[in-house]
C-alpha cells in the first residue's frame, strides 16, 4: 500500500519536474528570441523605436539616440510625444499612431518634415507596424533630408533648364543614335518653320539639308558619334518649311553618355543676315583689292624707273628714299594679295596650279630668299625629302615664306630658326621652329583663324592683319593636308604642315561653308 502511494507521488513529481524543465526551456528560448530581436534592432542603421500600446517607448536603437541627441534613461518609458522636450509632438505623427495605425495595423513611407530643436529641420519617412498578438508597435525612421534636397534641386534645375531652352531664340533638338529627333524646342518654328511636333516627325533632321551639303554635315555627325563628350561646329543651309534656304550655324554635342540627356544636342541658329553681310563684305574686299592692284603696280613700276635714274645720277639719298618707298609698296602688294586670296577662299574660287616639282629645291630656294631679308637670324635646314611632289609649287612656297617671316618677326631676340623636313608614310612634313615669345596653349584653337594676332607678354601685338596663317591653313586643307602648332610661352613655336606626296587624286574643292564647288 505504501509502495503504491510512493510510486504515484514519484510519477507526479516527475511530471512536475518535466513540466518545469519545458517551461524553463521556453523561457530560455523566449529570452534568446528577445536578445536576438534586440540585436537586430541595435544593428539597424536607421533610427528605430519599439512602443507599447499606450505609445510609451519600450526600447530604442543606438541610431535613434545618435541622430536625435537623446539618452536611454530619458527615452525608455517616456511617452513618444514627450521625447526631447516634446520634439516628437508632431500633429501628423499623432494622427498616424492614434487614428491610422489602429485601423490598418501598418503604414509605409509616410513623409514628415519637422524642425527639431537639437538637429534642425529634417525630412523623414516613417514606417510603422503593430505586431499581431502583442501590444508592441515598431516605428522605423529614415532620414531623407539630403535626398529630398537633391531631388528638389534637380527638379528646380530641370525647370530652369527647360525654361532657358524654351525661351531661347535658337532652336534646340535632341537626336538619338539612330538620327531620330526625340525633342525639339519651341523656337524650331521661328528658325525653320516647323513646329516641334512636325520636326520630330522628320525621318532624319539632315534630310532638310540640300544634297550638295548633306554629305559634309552627315560626316561630321558620324564623327561626333564616335567621341562622347565632343562637339562639332558647322555652318550650312537648311530648307525652311516655306521652301526657302536658310543659313544655319549649328553646334552639335555628343551627350549620349550623360545619364541626364542620353542624346546628341544640336543647336540651330539662323545666320542668314550675317551670311548676307559677309557676302557683301567679301565682294567689297574683292572689288577693292582688284581696283587697288592696278594703280599700286603702276606706282611700283615708276618707283623702279626713278630708282634707276637716280642711281645713274649718283644721288644716293634719293635712291635710298625710293628703296624704302619700294619696300612699302611691296608690303602693300602683299596685303592686296592676301585680301584677294581670302576672297577666293571664301567664294570657293581659289584655283590651284598643281605640278610635279622637287620639294628640296623649293625649300632651299625659299630659305635663301628669306635669309636675305634678315641679317639678325640664321635659318638652318635639317633633313631632306628627296621626292617629287605634286602640288601648287607657288602657293606652297608662299606658305613657307609666311612661316619663315613669322618666325623672324616673333623671335626678335633669338638668332636661330630651324626648318625640318621629312617623309611620314605618303606625306611630306615640314616644321618651322623659332625660339621667340611663343603662344599660350589656350590660343592654339584660334591661331589659324582670320585676323588672329599674337600678343607679347605685355599685351602688345605685332604688325600685320593676321591673315597669313589663315590663308596658309586653308591652302593646306585644300591640298588634303593638315597644319598644326607646338608652342610654349617664352620658349618659341614650331609650325608644322603636311601634304600628300602624290596629290593627283581627284579632290572636291569646298567652299568655306561646306558646300561643294560646282
Amino acid at each position: 500500500m505504501n509502495n503504491m502511494i510512493i510510486n504515484k507521488i514519484s510519477k507526479v513529481l516527475k511530471k512536475s519536474i518535466e513540466k518545469e524543465k519545458k517551461q524553463s526551456l521556453k523561457i530560455e528560448n523566449l529570452l534568446d528570441a528577445v536578445k536576438y530581436a534586440q540585436d537586430i534592432i541595435d544593428t539597424v542603421r536607421e533610427p528605430f523605436l519599439v512602443l507599447n500600446d499606450s505609445l510609451h517607448v519600450v526600447t530604442a536603437n543606438p541610431a535613434f539616440y545618435s541622430m536625435f541627441k537623446v539618452v536611454k534613461k530619458d527615452t525608455e518609458g517616456t511617452l513618444v510625444y514627450e521625447l526631447g522636450d516634446r520634439q516628437w509632438d508632431i500633429p501628423k505623427l499623432r494622427k498616424l499612431l492614434e487614428d491610422v495605425l489602429p485601423k490598418k495595423k501598418i503604414f509605409n513611407d509616410f513623409e514628415v518634415t519637422h524642425d527639431f530643436q537639437s538637429i534642425g529641420e529634417k525630412t523623414m519617412l516613417l514606417n510603422a507596424r503593430r505586431i499581431d498578438h502583442s501590444p508592441l508597435i515598431l516605428l522605423a525612421i529614415e532620414d531623407i533630408t539630403m535626398q529630398k534636397q537633391y531631388a528638389d534641386l534637380k527638379e528646380s534645375n530641370e525647370k530652369r533648364f527647360r525654361a532657358l531652352i524654351e525661351k531661347s531664340a535658337d532652336a534646340i533638338a535632341l537626336v538619338n543614335l539612330a538620327g531620330k529627333v526625340s525633342y525639339a524646342s519651341p523656337s524650331t518654328k521661328s528658325v525653320i518653320g516647323y513646329t516641334p511636333k512636325e520636326f520630330q516627325k522628320q525621318t532624319n533632321p539632315f534630310d532638310l539639308v540640300p544634297p550638295d551639303e548633306r554629305e559634309t554635315v552627315t560626316q561630321l555627325f558620324e564623327k561626333l558619334l564616335k567621341k562622347p563628350g565632343s562637339s562639332e561646329h558647322v555652318v550650312y543651309r537648311i530648307e525652311h518649311k516655306n521652301g526657302s534656304l536658310v543659313w544655319i550655324e549649328s553646334v552639335m554635342t555628343n551627350l549620349i553618355n550623360d545619364p541626364n540627356v542620353k542624346a546628341i544636342v544640336i543647336n540651330y541658329r539662323d545666320v542668314s543676315v550675317r551670311k548676307e553681310l559677309e557676302t557683301q563684305k567679301d565682294n567689297f574686299i574683292g572689288i577693292a583689292s582688284h581696283e587697288l592692284k592696278t594703280p599700286v603696280t603702276i606706282i611700283k613700276a615708276y618707283t623702279q624707273i626713278l630708282q634707276k635714274r637716280f642711281e645713274k645720277l649718283g644721288d644716293e639719298a634719293a635712291n635710298q628714299s625710293l628703296a624704302k618707298m619700294n619696300a612699302q609698296i611691296n608690303k602693300l602688294n602683299t596685303l592686296i594679295g592676301d585680301l584677294l586670296d581670302i576672297t577666293k577662299i571664301e567664294t570657293g574660287e581659289i584655283v590651284f596650279n598643281k605640278v610635279m616639282f622637287d620639294f628640296d629645291s623649293l625649300l632651299k630656294e625659299t630659305l635663301e630668299d628669306v635669309q636675305l631679308t634678315s641679317d639678325k637670324h640664321d635659318i638652318k635646314l635639317r633633313g631632306v625629302v628627296n621626292k617629287q611632289v605634286y602640288a601648287d609649287r607657288e602657293r606652297i612656297g608662299l606658305i613657307l615664306v609666311n612661316l619663315l617671316t613669322n618666325a623672324i618677326k616673333y623671335s626678335p631676340k633669338s638668332k636661330d630658326i630651324i626648318v625640318q623636313s621629312s617623309i611620314d608614310k605618303s606625306n611630306v612634313v615640314v616644321g618651322v621652329q623659332d625660339f621667340g615669345i611663343g603662344i599660350p596653349r589656350e590660343s592654339f584653337h584660334a591661331v589659324f583663324d582670320r585676323f588672329f594676332r599674337v600678343k607679347t607678354p605685355k599685351g602688345d601685338t605685332f604688325p600685320g592683319l593676321g591673315l597669313g596663317l589663315y590663308i596658309s591653313a586653308e591652302i593646306i586643307k585644300r591640298h588634303k593636308g593638315k597644319m598644326w602648332i607646338i608652342s610654349q610661352v617664352g620658349k618659341g613655336s614650331t609650325f608644322y604642315f603636311s601634304i600628300p606626296i602624290n596629290g593627283k587624286q581627284k579632290t572636291k574643292i569646298l567652299k568655306k561653308d561646306g558646300r561643294n564647288k560646282k
